[in-house]
């Protein structure tokens, strides 16, 4: 081998060793970043449980910076979040774990009451700033309809009888108001008026310009209510014929066929839901109850599992009823 040969060969080993050891760093950097994490990950599980928030949202995100697909420390982050009353800081950590991984079912508990309490805080200023506006024009309508609105919407019991004011007092300044008809109708629901709101839902439909879905099932709640079934049936249908696409027809339409124990209605349309959105838990229990009904305890067993999985608060009790009832001969 001449000299220009071997130096050639000896550059080459060159190149090929740093590049080993510059892949073996990366791999060794990697790891050791994962072991970081999942330290900082410990200790900050451990101050949240010690009552140290700064400390724990200071160690889960570090946590998060040396491992940015870390679910978990962003659901641990979201929970000490939403401990300390931040909502919107909580909503996106939690939303955050669960695009990442799916499968956390303690995170879809945390995202629902974080939803409604970012909501709440939001409707709480809106009903402040609605409110003063109402104090500086008394007549003015559009101030009137959206606070009403927004007491329905943040649900106290109290806020019930002032939605139901304000509402009232629009109508009387709008009397062919199909908006306000709707969110009254919607508020006596609420508050258990069923024959009010059944008058109010059906104002609503007669001053529509087209049909709206949701007040036909609105109104079919309110006929469930006072045992009304036929009409009932009639709205939940007509809401399903307006949207033929929308899981949640199907679903309400399925756990009414159920109540009246209609079995194999309920199946169908529960069968239609999940058809519709596959991830829909509150059809899985209902399929799981629908199942149970009709003695098929594996069945059952399998649904209210894969609803538990998706986050469906699954009452004891009803699991051990599954257990109980023996299976359905074949």
């Amino acid at each position: 081998m001449s000299l220009k040969m071997f130096q050639k060969y000896e550059n080459r080993k060159k190149v090929y060793l740093g590049i080993t050891i510059l892949l073996t760093l990366v791999v060794l950097s990697g790891q050791v970043r994962q072991v970081g994490s999942l330290n900082a990950y410990k200790r900050g599980k451990l101050c949240g449980i010690a009552g140290q928030p700064a400390e724990a949202i200071k160690e889960l995100t570090t946590a998060i910076v040396l491992n940015p697909r870390f679910a978990e420390a962003y659901l641990e982050r979201g929970i000490v979040y939403f401990e300390q009353k931040d909502y919107d800081k909580s909503l996106l950590d939690v939303t955050t774990a669960l695009r990442l991984n799916p499968q956390l079912r303690q995170a879809y508990g945390t995202l629902g009451m974080a939803q409604r309490l970012a909501a709440q805080k939001l409707l709480d200023q809106s009903i402040v700033n609605l409110t003063e506006a109402l104090n500086e024009h008394p007549r003015n309508s559009r101030a009137l309809l959206g606070r009403g609105y927004a007491y329905l919407f943040r649900g106290f019991e109290r806020d019930f009888t002032h939605a139901i004011e304000d509402l009232t007092r629009f109508l009387k300044m709008n009397p062919k108001s199909k908006m306000a008809y709707h969110y009254r109708g919607w508020v006596y629901l609420n508050d258990y008026e069923w024959e009010r709101a059944v008058s109010d839902l059906t104002q609503a439909i007669a001053l529509a310009p087209k049909p709206d879905a949701d007040v036909y099932g609105l109104r079919a709640i309110a006929y469930e209510k006072l045992g009304k079934a036929e009409l009932a049936e009639a709205d939940y249908s007509r809401v399903i014929h307006l949207n033929p696409k929308r899981a949640s027809g199907f679903l309400d339409r399925g756990c009414f066929y159920l109540g009246q124990n209609s079995l194999d209605k309920a199946l169908m349309d529960l069968n239609q839901a999940i058809k519709l959105a596959p991830r829909l838990s509150k059809a899985y229990f209902m399929r799981a109850k629908v199942h149970l009904a009709q003695t098929h305890t594996d069945q059952a067993a399998l649904d209210s599992r894969k609803a538990y999985d998706l986050g469906w608060d699954v009452p004891e009790e009803f699991i051990a009823s599954v257990k109980k009832v023996p299976e359905k001969a074949k």
